[in-house]
């Protein structure tokens, strides 16, 4: 694999494939972070264990579909467990562990580089060392669960042929996801976690810099926003800026970009003066197919119903305030 100088991203999906002989059904990895992918496997019954030693990442995987009989030696130590639907397992990536089941498995993955939580570690806490994620097998975590979920709603197009990923994103539920597990998972304790805690409370972000950031996002819809740029227009970390940007806003940065780019697209469709293809790319979206999806998702129907609806309509909105325009003379 070395060999090859697969980036970061997708060196252990591509390790596990070489290793089992099955390739992910899907294979997510942000545009901007190297050390961040996501993948959804589908295993037959294991013939032979499946060793992971030293792999460029750690591993996250939610049981997804099957119920199977797992087994994992590590250490000395063999544990079994019928891993039902929902449970999660995280498998540190410099450690090393054996795994076999019985049956046919659908798991959900998320891998990242230590150098992930490293940099969590540089921006929270002042002093060494990095905290460790304790490696845990199949055990319930509501907050994880819903974190897997989550992907899942956001990229509903994993599993019908679209690969390509919004960096806004898995920036954020990258954080979001370290953050848990730090605070959960970790060996990190007393003064730490207390410090972790409290830099929950926020205040929101001024309004002249609310301002500087929706201008920003309006004026760049077309290519890529990642959160890292944003924080950094607000002079904040990223984890800070999250929660100063929602405390203002009341919604994540991700959820603001991507209704911006739906309602530039609505008033592009109402025109009629763009084919779909224009209005796909002029919006930031990475494919017709995503663009299609979101759309319907969000106004209940297809980008041509949409335009053939309110061609040389007046939107009934304002790209940055959601509130709807009251026609002149209305009540």
């Amino acid at each position: 694999m070395q060999e090859e100088k697969l980036p970061l991203s997708v060196s252990t999906p591509a390790e596990i494939a070489q290793l089992t002989g099955v390739s992910p059904v899907r294979l997510i990895c942000s545009r901007t972070d190297d050390t961040l992918a996501a993948a959804l496997w589908r295993f037959p019954r294991s013939s032979r264990p499946l060793v992971i030693e030293d792999v460029p990442q750690n591993i996250l995987a939610c049981q997804w579909a099957g119920s199977p009989v797992k087994t994992k030696v590590s250490h000395g130590l063999r544990v079994r467990k019928q891993v039902k639907v929902g449970a999660v397992t995280f498998v540190p990536g410099d450690d090393r562990s054996e795994w076999s089941w019985d049956g046919p498995s659908e798991m959900f993955a998320v891998y990242f580089g230590a150098q992930t939580i490293r940099s969590f570690a540089e921006e929270h806490f002042d002093a060494q060392p990095v905290p460790r994620i304790a490696d845990f097998f199949a055990i319930e975590d509501p907050w994880l669960l819903g974190y897997f979920h989550m992907l899942v709603s956001e990229y509903e197009l994993l599993f019908a042929g679209d690969s390509e990923t919004d960096s806004l994103l898995l920036d954020h539920t990258r954080h979001l996801l370290v953050r848990h597990l730090v605070r959960w998972h970790s060996d990190a304790k007393g003064k730490r976690l207390a410090a972790l805690d409290g830099q929950t409370r926020v205040s929101p972000l001024p309004s002249a810099v609310v301002r500087r950031i929706l201008d920003f996002v309006d004026a760049n819809l077309t290519g890529e926003i990642s959160l890292r740029t944003l924080a950094d227009l607000a002079a904040m970390s990223v984890e800070h800026f999250l929660r100063s940007f929602k405390a203002a806003t009341g919604q994540t940065p991700h959820r603001y970009v991507v209704e911006q780019r739906l309602h530039k697209a609505a008033a592009m469709l109402s025109s009629g003066r763009w084919p779909i293809s224009a209005v796909c790319a002029a919006c930031g979206f990475k494919s017709p197919k995503h663009f299609s999806q979101k759309f319907r998702s969000t106004f209940g129907i297809p980008p041509s119903i949409y335009r053939k609806q309110h061609c040389n309509a007046v939107p009934a909105f304002d790209p940055v305030d959601e509130r709807p325009h009251r026609e002149i003379g209305s009540a």
